[in-house]
């Protein structure tokens, strides 16, 4: 019996809001009331978490009950990180970084909380229904979004974000499948097929997968030639007016770069992510060695106690992470020192700031990993 894997192929990150408040105490400085009557300003919550476009309303209040003036103003010290209206006090996250709303009394006393925002994370994969069919699923923020409705078998495999539009590749009914912001397209094939990676440049939509064991690309729905036999097709990455497919030909792993096919190993095995970092070209999959990362085409070995096999690649800076699994579970090897994480396996790697995002398996459940 097929386990019930709950696999996310990728994972595109805008990301979330941890609002942390904390009141100040007031200031004791010179004015007219003695220190124990002086009035501060307590904010409602030590700590809160929003999202990019999350609201939410804070309250305060002034501290002392016969201060006989209590309107309280909010503000904010980076409108481009958080807004808060001024009377209400409502919170819009705007985007990524750090902001201090605070709200001051008449007499000026201030009660404040330090607010980070962090990105929108989405996860793709897919989970059992309660007849065990797999529904293909989209994971925002940790909030679960069924794209099929359990009539048939289907798996959604990678996500893109750009701009407002979510794309999500996959496979419903033995058929490879882009979901955009929900609305699905079946793209064309013989007989069957599926679609494992989607990456969006500018207007144009790419989609690589395969087409009855036939290595595929899709561009704008419109199916494109690779040089292949025997195999599939399992990342597409962008850069500039090149496309890069990684993937598998006649038990190889290889690399099309503009259709033109380059055999990365003769020893067997598949190309499963590939990644551009300037001019390098990061490709990892395995082949009868293991897991096996390949720069520009030279391949380095993953250090593992046992076999292991790299299933994603993902460089920040100069650092490159890459997300698998090895006898003993789910790993992640950046710069080529492994880490354990606790779980069957590791899908994909994403990483914003300096934090690494790892999602994947765990006992038949998805998971996703922050920091380890």
């Amino acid at each position: 019996m097929k386990p019930k894997l709950f696999r996310k192929i990728a994972v595109v990150m805008m990301m979330t809001a941890a609002v942390v408040m904390t009141a100040r105490p007031y200031d004791s400085g010179d004015n007219d009331l003695a220190p124990d009557m002086e009035a501060g300003v307590t904010v409602s919550s030590a700590t809160l978490e929003l999202y990019v476009g999350d609201k939410q309303t804070l309250t305060a209040e002034v501290t002392l009950a016969d201060v006989a003036d209590k309107t309280l103003t909010w503000s904010s010290s980076n409108t481009d990180v958080a807004t808060v209206d001024p009377a209400t006090g409502e919170v819009t996250a705007v985007a990524t970084g750090t902001a201090i709303i605070t709200a001051t009394a008449a007499n000026d006393k201030t009660g404040s909380c330090t607010i980070t925002v962090s990105p929108d994370v989405y996860v793709a994969g897919y989970a059992d229904s309660n007849n065990s069919i797999q529904i293909a699923a989209l994971w925002k923020n940790g909030v679960w979004h069924a794209l099929t409705n359990g009539t048939n078998a289907a798996y959604a495999k990678s996500v893109y974000v750009s701009g407002n539009d979510v794309y999500v590749a996959g496979e419903d009914d033995n058929k490879p499948v882009l979901w955009k912001n929900g609305v699905v397209q079946v793209l064309p094939h013989i007989k069957w097929g599926s679609a494992y990676s989607v990456y969006v440049s500018g207007s144009d939509v790419y989609i690589a997968g395969e087409n009855s064991y036939i290595p595929a690309l899709w561009k704008n729905g419109v199916k494109q030639a690779l040089n292949a036999g025997y195999g599939s097709a399992k990342s597409v990455y962008v850069s500039g007016s090149d496309v890069y497919v990684a993937g598998e030909d006649n038990y190889k792993p290889v690399l099309w770069k503009n259709g033109v096919k380059q055999i990365l190993s003769n020893d067997g095995g598949v190309a499963q992510s590939v990644f551009i970092s300037g001019t390098d070209i990061y490709v990892v999959g395995d082949d009868d060695s293991g897991a096996v990362l390949w720069k520009n085409g030279v391949k380095q070995a993953l250090p593992s106690t046992s076999w292991a096999s790299a299933h994603s690649v993902y460089v920040s800076g100069t650092d490159v992470y890459v997300a698998g699994r090895d006898d003993s579970g789910a790993v992640l090897w950046k710069n080529g020192v492994q880490q354990a994480l606790y779980g069957v396996s590791a899908r994909s790697v994403f990483v914003s700031g300096s934090d690494v995002y790892v999602a994947g398996e765990n006992s038949n459940k998805p998971v996703l990993w922050k920091n380890g």
